[in-house]
């Protein structure tokens, strides 16, 4: 006071520790073989402490489903929170196909067989490493061309666990082969049918041969004797195999059987009313166009006497109509003109005949 009088006074001021707030997080779901992470929530930043050995913000690599404690010191006042980090199984990946392969283009289905403890969130299917359309039930995919193809799959939970397999070789597609032959001659004469067949096919083991004439050959380069009669033109088609799965291509090609050129002019004839060797005319058997044909017959001064255009009416001996009658015994020149069947050449033919009575 104003007389320098004091007095000192002590008072003991007790501070109690509270219970700090803390919080391990919300339960997870780790995918076996993955590493997990805990971070707690520690807003008065209290020292903390993790069981089963784990490290606050230290990553580790579960290996069972376990619950895990976290606590917080406050000055003794202790606070801990749980959580559970559930292990999931990655997926097992498997898939099958409705074909194993076939011709190409071939069409081919992928069915997802796979299995997971929760469920599928997303799949990718690949062929040959390239990504294809497809979803967690199934991919469809059209082979183009021959080879044999990589199938991938690869599969992811609901939980983001995820796998992948690969199916080496697993498909199989072959080309179809290319048909194709050569002939050594694509027109015979009836006297002579015989054709030799050269193969030219590509990618192809097996093949069949269909004449077009009722017969048939497996062999790879066949030669083959068309019928002498009737003539006519023949399709020849050749049916190739590719060696596994028996892809087939086929080629044609017309192979024509002409009649040959036969005929004959007799050189005498006696129309005597006898019945026989009436008429003077060629005899045709086979090669000639009927529709195209005419006989002259010329006297010594080279006159026409005699005209047919008709190969089956010949010169009975006579001159104009009947009633300027018969000519005489003698040598008569001819003319024959026809046109062949198939290659429409005009051809000429000359001589002589010996008229008796």
């Amino acid at each position: 006071d104003a007389c320098g009088n004091q007095i000192l006074v002590t008072q003991a001021i007790t501070i109690l520790a509270v219970y700090p707030p803390i919080s391990a997080g919300p339960d997870t779901i780790v995918c076996v073989g993955d590493w997990a992470t805990v971070n707690a929530d520690n807003p008065w930043s209290m020292p903390i402490a993790w069981d089963n050995g784990v490290v606050d913000g230290t990553p580790w690599q579960p290996v069972a489903t376990l619950l895990y404690t976290v606590t917080a010191d406050n000055l003794g006042c202790i606070s801990t929170d749980d959580m559970w980090v559930t292990m999931e199984d990655i997926p097992v990946v498997s898939f099958t196909a409705d074909l194993m392969g076939g011709c190409a283009p071939i069409e081919i289905t992928f069915t997802n067989t796979s299995t997971t403890t929760s469920s599928l969130d997303n799949c990718q299917w690949t062929v040959d490493g390239s990504p294809i359309a497809g979803d967690c039930s199934s991919a469809i995919y059209t082979f183009q061309s021959g080879g044999l193809y990589d199938i991938g799959l690869t599969t992811t939970s609901i939980n983001g666990c995820t796998n992948s397999d690969q199916y080496d070789d697993f498909i199989f597609v072959e080309d179809v082969p290319q048909a194709a032959f050569d002939v050594s001659r694509s027109a015979v004469q009836s006297i002579d049918t015989e054709v030799e067949f050269f193969n030219n096919s590509v990618d192809a083991s097996t093949y069949s041969w269909d004449f077009g004439d009722g017969t048939s050959s497996t062999a790879e380069n066949p030669t083959h004797n068309f019928p002498e009669e009737p003539s006519g033109t023949y399709t020849v088609e050749l049916f190739a195999y590719s060696p596994v799965y028996g892809c087939v291509d086929s080629a044609e090609m017309n192979i024509e059987v002409q009649e040959l050129l036969l005929f004959y002019v007799p050189n005498t004839f006696t129309p005597d009313n006898d019945n026989y060797n009436q008429t003077f005319q060629p005899v045709f058997h086979s090669g000639y166009d009927p529709y195209d044909f005419e006989l002259l017959i010329f006297n010594r001064w080279g006159e026409v006497i005699f005209e047919s255009h008709n190969a089956d009416i010949g010169w009975d001996g006579t001159y104009g109509t009947s009633s300027e009658g018969v000519v005489a015994d003698g040598t008569y020149s001819w003319k024959i003109e026809f046109k062949t069947k198939y290659t429409d050449e005009r051809k000429t033919v000359t001589g002589l005949v010996n008229l008796i009575r």
